[in-house]
């Protein structure tokens, strides 16, 4: 359910006209393996990588940034915040937290 609610929503914020289209909504088959798990025991290196990984999928749907924030739930300004947080995930440097 949670699933079908994000696919809405993004649609909703991509959606330039008053129409959302069945195109415009998509539902992602769920990731096997490596995501339904944690990536190690270690508290604060799992949130920082769940932060990078729905801040990449969020700009991957809307390279605005502004959207991005939207898709999230966020603020601009608390997006600007994790970008310059996680530098390496526009591509400014070459690896995440924890690598």
């Amino acid at each position: 359910m949670r699933e079908l609610e994000n696919a809405i929503e993004r649609a909703v914020v991509l959606t330039t006209g008053s129409t959302i289209t069945r195109e415009a909504v998509t539902v992602e088959a769920p990731a096997s393996g490596h995501t339904a798990g944690v990536r190690s025991l270690k508290l604060r290196e799992n949130v920082e990588w769940i932060e990078c990984e729905t801040i990449r999928r969020a700009l991957e749907v809307s390279s605005v940034k502004g959207q991005a924030a939207r898709l999230m739930g966020i603020s601009p300004r608390a997006l600007s915040y994790y970008l310059a947080k996680y530098p390496f995930i526009e591509g400014n440097e070459p690896s995440g937290p924890g690598a």
